[in-house]
């Protein structure tokens, strides 16, 4: 049975530790007005100390026993707001966990030593060997997968394991552990379901980039072994599809698609739905498939994937989450925030029922695996790949709902 993580409020007298599973109330099972106030409402104002520069600690000051967590993510440069997300998910996750405990002030607690990864692998490093220097146990970062192996080869001679955000599998082993959504896990999902659904005919549309790479490779083999596979058109991520939307109308021409899978995101992919269906190819007789990065809100409301699928968490965790993180710090969280929420209640929940120094591979690699509060079922394997149970989902006028659910178990 998978160990469910999850955070605690105001509303939770005690835990119950029953043989390996680790029950914890999910932070929407209070009403709103036991919510804690939030600790911060700026995402570059810690509620304790400077950002990047002293750890983060708990409201409630801990006497127990203290387990430093790095977190390792970008604060400054391009993708700084990205870094600053994950940062305030990470810190709404200790205050959830420990916030307004019930629980005993000695019980051994997280404290995160957050850290900016600027840009380059060297910044990375720099910033492993700080964390380190304070005591780090684990480190939950970097964002990117260029600056895994300089964190990871800083952190080695340390004992210190390293959950990175990435989705990159060729940085996985080792200390290693690849949280971030597989594109091949995402991928074989959907296509299951379809083919499971008796559609067949399924054309790929994906940008030629290492991202549209990942799809075709996965994609290609599991279409061509079930007898499949109709077409494949590869376009220029930097501009929008022009030849490549005749080929794929071409193909519907001579034998009528009945999906295409669309691994894009944003105004890239309403224009290329918007362009398939100028030539004729369109929902509902084309079902429209699509990979993790149609869940976003924009996406979503678009209103020209309507009727399409796509693979995911289960969206109410999601938005119960969302609901939160936008009453503490008045912004609406990038999807991608969610791993440093559920990364840093995995390391909670470990470090509750441990009395190792560090946090260690077995810990991590539980067989049964794991339920984040907002992803939903995962289980990191010795390999370093976290799996992760995904739900179907449909796209509609209101939303998107669920016509598949994620497993319960491993």
């Amino acid at each position: 049975m998978p160990i469910a993580l999850s955070t605690l409020n105001a509303c939770v007298p005690m835990l119950y530790r029953i043989v390996a599973v680790l029950a914890l109330l999910f932070f929407t099972a209070c009403a709103s007005s036991d919510a804690p106030a939030p600790i911060r409402k700026a995402a570059n104002q810690a509620p304790d100390a400077p950002v990047g520069t002293t750890a983060i600690l708990t409201p409630q000051q801990p006497t127990g026993r203290i387990v430093k967590i790095g977190l390792l993510v970008p604060l400054t440069g391009d993708a700084a707001a990205v870094g600053n997300a994950l940062q305030d998910a990470a810190t709404l996750a200790i205050a959830d966990r420990y916030g307004t405990s019930a629980a005993a002030a000695d019980e051994t607690r997280v404290v995160l030593v957050p850290k900016d990864t600027g840009g380059s692998p060297e910044i990375a490093a720099e910033a492993t060997r700080q964390v380190l220097a304070s005591g780090a146990d684990l480190i939950i970062g970097p964002l990117f997968s260029t600056q895994v192996k300089a964190v990871a080869d800083v952190a080695r001679p340390a004992g210190v394991n390293v959950i990175t955000f990435s989705n990159n599998p060729e940085v996985a082993g080792g200390n290693v552990f690849v949280f971030g959504f597989q594109v091949e896990q995402q991928v074989e999902r959907i296509l299951n379901y379809a083919l499971n659904q008796n559609v067949q005919n399924i054309a790929l549309l994906a940008p030629n980039n290492p991202y549209g790479q990942s799809v075709q490779k996965s994609a290609k083999p599991l279409l061509t072994s079930s007898n499949a596979f109709a077409a494949e058109a590869y376009y220029n991520p930097n501009s929008t599809p022009t030849t490549e939307l005749d080929q794929i109308a071409a193909q519907n021409a001579v034998a009528p698609l009945g999906a295409i899978l669309l691994p894009e995101t944003g105004q890239k992919l309403q224009a290329t739905v918007k362009g398939l269906a100028a030539k004729g190819v369109a929902q509902p007789t084309t079902r429209l498939l699509g990979t993790g990065l149609w869940d976003e809100a924009a996406n979503l409301r678009s209103g020209v994937l309507t009727g399409g699928w796509f693979p995911s968490s289960p969206p109410e965790r999601f938005s119960a989450y969302e609901k939160r993180f936008n009453n503490y710090f008045g912004y609406a969280p990038p999807r991608i925030s969610s791993l440093a929420y559920d990364a840093v209640a995995l390391a909670a929940a470990l470090v509750s029922n441990s009395v190792e120094t560090k946090v260690g591979v077995a810990a991590i690699t539980e067989e049964s695996g794991f339920v984040g509060p907002v992803n939903g079922l995962f289980r990191c394997k010795r390999s370093g790949i976290c799996e992760r149970g995904l739900a179907v989902l449909e796209v509609t006028a209101k939303g998107a709902r669920v016509i598949d659910p994620a497993p319960s178990s491993f």
